[in-house]
């Protein structure tokens, strides 16, 4: 059962496509008694991993007939055959030798899906463009694929893959992490996306120390019938530090602005810098290093502040310093 089966039902519904009567009983997953949109975003669910509906029957044998009685038995009875049915498996091309592997192809001219090398600064979410090229002309009504990632660098966001602005825009797509470190995807539609370019757009949030990095691995990507080798390029993120800074404002113990005071910040390196507070009391650091610690101090003619010690999580760190007399 794959995203194809999905796009065939859609097709169904919008009146694309014909079912023999075995593919109509295939396609009511929903368990409703009539094909509908629904029944395709069931089987979607189902090839990312998202079984536990009581009512998706997408995987599950029916038999035609569902039974036969047999009031008087006097002599043998031959032909007395049942036909299973794959429910969710639309296009009949279930083995039972077992599940038909990815087919890859190493041409250079071959069907190619391909994710980037990009960088992320930690904290931020990236999005990472999944690109199929080299098409020449094939419609793409389905695919499918695994991404297996380092969940100690990065995240899943919540919707982790959108098909807008890109070629897929007018198809459905679902996606899962069933584990952390792996990714599955499915996207599948009525009408064909066509051209090569970027097929999906897959978020992840950078969580990484600075310097980390993961790859983007693609496993089991299908398109289509599933028969044509596809070559796979895989990705890398790479987690920089990015640009932190320390605002802030220094004010009295009545909240007046303490104006032109200096305003020093030291690394625990022992580095140091420093600047004037303005005419409202405000003052900047800019240009920190993520995730180190610094020591802000103020001097006033008529104020004293005690020092304040921050460690930089995020890439802005606000403070308020409150004059001691």
């Amino acid at each position: 059962i794959f995203s194809l089966d999905a796009a065939k039902i859609a097709q169904f519904v919008v009146n694309l496509r014909t079912f023999t009567p075995d593919q109509m009983e295939a396609a009511k997953v929903s368990g409703l008694g009539f094909i509908s949109s629904f029944d395709a975003s069931l089987i979607a669910r189902r090839v990312v991993g998202l079984c536990t509906d009581p009512t998706n029957f997408s995987g599950q044998f029916r038999f035609m007939p569902f039974n036969k009685s047999y009031p008087d038995i006097l002599t043998n009875r031959i032909e007395e055959n049942y036909t299973a049915i794959l429910m969710g498996d639309v296009d009949g091309d279930w083995n039972p030798a077992g599940l038909r592997p990815a087919v890859t192809g190493d041409d250079l001219e071959a069907v190619q899906a391909s994710l980037p090398k990009v960088a992320s600064q930690t904290g931020s979410v990236i999005d990472v463009p999944l690109s199929i090229n080299r098409l020449r002309g094939i419609g793409v009504n389905a695919y499918q694929f695994d991404i297996e990632y380092d969940p100690a660098v990065l995240e899943p966001a919540a919707v982790a893959a959108e098909l807008s602005g890109t070629r897929s825009e007018g198809l459905s797509v679902i996606s899962n992490v069933p584990f952390a470190g792996l990714l599955k995807v499915a996207v599948y539609g009525a009408l064909p996306a066509s051209g090569d370019g970027v097929y999906a757009n897959l978020r992840f949030s950078a969580i990484g120390k600075p310097g980390s990095t993961s790859p983007l691995t693609l496993r089991e990507f299908r398109f289509n019938e599933g028969t044509i080798g596809v070559r796979l390029i895989d990705g890398l993120v790479k987690v920089t530090a990015g640009e932190t800074s320390i605002r802030g404002r220094l004010v009295t113990p009545t909240g007046e602005p303490v104006a032109h005071a200096r305003v020093g910040l030291t690394s625990t390196t022992g580095s140091k810098r420093e600047v004037t507070s303005t005419s409202f009391g405000y003052f900047e650091f800019g240009g920190l290093e993520m995730g180190q610690t610094y020591t802000v101090t103020a001097r006033s003619r008529r104020h004293t502040f005690a020092p304040v010690t921050v460690s930089v999580a995020n890439s802005i760190t606000t403070l308020e310093m409150i004059a001691e007399q």
